[in-house]
This record gives structure tokens, sequence and C-alpha cells, in this order.
């Protein structure tokens, strides 16, 4: 990458001088903030409301908008995720949940974390009891299963998310499945495959070994991203995934996303530009009011990204931060009027997204 790969790649990759060491340290505190918070929101505090069903998920969805911008979208996702599984609670499957009668209520706003919400918990419920040497049949089952589900609960344009929000679950929380799971839906839906794999670069951005604010967390978690998939194609939707995480989890910090620029080659980049123009987009259409997508899309300087003369704020700005503004100006709202807002649950480079029909 012309201008970024020499300058600021060197800063980051060799020997670590002790001001370096020290700033990112200091960066990586700020990051594992940030996902403590999220993290703490979606997968450790349950929305008893929800799990008893004394209110309905229109009800329910009002109050999560009547809380903190900031945590909406990551209240919406825990929000589905435990009414889903009070339904499992009670013997039962959900039927028409984001798409019956009671859903015509629903903002349209809340759908792309609802459906996140969905496809985690179907997954956590159907995948969960396999064994890694269950039969290829009983993963085909589940899977058929989960297809059903999706789409007898989902709105048909955003199906695709509840299949990216399956990666994100099995590749973090039931990792034992993910290499079964992923070559069974491999066999079986290029598409949803590269969903999945989305997923997946999210969940790297959760990893275990990764949660912590020490240098050298970014560049396992991309080499990460590069050497799971089977299919080298798959490595750009894996990649595209983390940097949607990073992008959400630093809505505020755009300095700290940029962090992940030196670590990655041309065709990379574009998959980074694709992940936070997604992560952008979601946020803005979950909640358009919220200032952070804005933040986020103001100028860096070179200053605040702790690199002297490495042009990392040039190529930040050509790479990610102008592409980026003129997706949020453009394609959001092509792909809101077609219907095709779950495109951004996987990777695709931005000039497509201006593309006609």
């Amino acid at each position: 990458m012309a201008g970024v790969e020499s300058p600021p790649a060197a800063g980051w990759r060799s020997g670590w001088a002790a001001p370096a060491f020290a700033r990112e340290l200091s960066a990586g505190l700020q990051e594992l903030g940030s996902k403590l918070v999220a993290y703490y929101l979606v997968r450790i505090h349950p929305q008893p409301r929800a799990l008893r069903g004394r209110r309905d998920l229109t009800s329910l969805v009002a109050g999560a908008y009547r809380r903190d911008p900031g945590h909406t979208a990551f209240l919406l996702e825990r929000l589905c995720y435990d009414f889903v599984k009070r339904f499992w609670r009670a013997g039962e499957e959900p039927r028409q949940l984001l798409c019956g009668e009671e859903a015509r209520w629903l903002p349209e706003q809340s759908q792309i974390l609802l459906h996140t919400g969905l496809g985690m918990a179907l997954a956590k419920r159907l995948l969960g009891p396999l064994r890694p040497d269950s039969p290829d049949a009983a993963f085909d089952l589940a899977l058929d299963h989960f297809s059903g589900l999706v789409k007898d609960n989902s709105r048909p344009e955003f199906a695709p998310v509840a299949f990216e929000a399956m990666g994100l679950m099995v590749r973090r929380f039931l990792p034992r499945l993910h290499g079964p799971v992923e070559a069974r839906l491999r066999a079986r839906d290029a598409l949803l495959t590269a969903n999945y794999w989305h997923g997946a670069g999210r969940a790297i951005y959760f990893l275990r070994e990764l949660f912590h604010p020490f240098p050298g967390a970014i560049p396992r978690g991309l080499e990460t991203c590069r050497r799971e998939p089977a299919e080298a194609h798959l490595e750009l939707d894996a990649l595209a995934g983390f940097c949607f995480a990073s992008t959400m989890i630093n809505l505020h910090r755009p300095q700290l996303v940029a962090r992940l620029l030196p670590h990655l080659g041309p065709r990379e980049a574009e998959a980074m530009a694709s992940g936070v123009a997604g992560a952008l987009m979601t946020r803005h259409h979950t909640c358009p009011y919220e200032l952070g997508v804005r933040e986020f899309l103001r100028p860096i300087a070179e200053r605040q990204l702790g690199v002297a003369g490495g042009g990392l704020a040039a190529a930040w700005e050509s790479l990610v931060r102008r592409p980026c503004t003129e997706a949020l100006a453009r394609a959001y709202p092509l792909l809101r009027a077609r219907g095709q807002l779950a495109t951004l649950a996987r990777y695709r480079p931005l000039g497509e997204l201006l593309e006609p029909g």
C-alpha cells in the first residue's frame, strides 16, 4: 500500500520502543474498556422482561430506544436473543417473530440488530447440542432447522443477517463446532458462507486470547482472519467482519480503528473500508440521531494517531474515511430503498454498492 506500508508499518512492527509501546498500550486500554461495555450488554447482562415474556417485543424495543443511544444497537441484539430463548423455555419454537402480524409495529430501524439476536439465539439452541464428531447428516439437519426458523421468523431481506450472526455465535462461543459447521454450510450455499465468515471475523475480534490491551492483538487477530478460511476469497469477508466489529466498538475513537491499516495490504484495505462502512450504516440505520457516526467521520490529524510523519492519517483519509462518507451519503439510501441493507453483512467493495439495480 503506497504511502502506508512502509513508515507506519515500521512503527508497529519493529522492536517496540518505549514510547511506541506506551502509545499502543494506552490505545489498547481505551479499546478494552469499550469492548467490555459491549460484551456486558450483549453477553452478560440479560433482559428479564424479554426472558419472562411479560411484555410484547414491540414494547420492549421501544424501551430499548429510550435508553442511552450509544447502547441501543447492543441492547437490541441481546433483547431479541432473550426473547427467542423464552419460547424454548416454554417448549415452543418462535414463529413470525420479526415478520408476522404483531411485528408490523416494530420500528424498521431495529430490524438489523433484532435479526442478529435472532440468529445468535437459533444458533446456540440448534447447533449447541452437536459434537465435533457428529455425522454430516446431523449438521445438515441442524442447518436445515436453522434455515427453516430463519425463514419463518425473518423479514426476507434481513435473513442473511441471521446467518452472519450464526458465524459470530459459533466461532466465538461454540468454537469446537466451527470447522464442521462452516464446512457443511460451504457445501450448501456460497453466499451464506460469506455471511458466516463476516460474522466469524466479528467473533475473532472478541476472542479470549485477544481480549487484552497489550500490543500485538491487532496483527494476531488479522492473521487469524487470513489463516482460518479454507478459500482465499473468504478472507476478505472475515477481515471485513473484524473491521466491522472494531468500528462498532470504537465508534467515538476512529483513531483506534485506523491502527488496523498498517497491517493490511491493498485489497485488504478495501475489505476494511467495507467493514467500516457496514458498521457505520448499521449504527446510523439503527439510531440515526446518535452523534457517533458523524464524529467517526471527522478527519483525523496525524498527531491523534501518535505517528510522527508516518502518513497514516492521509491513508485513512483516502482509503477509509472518504469512501465511507460517500457510502453513507449515497449507498445507504439506495440500499435501504432496495431492501438490500443485509448486503452489509458480508464483504462488498464500496463501489459496487453504488451500481444501479
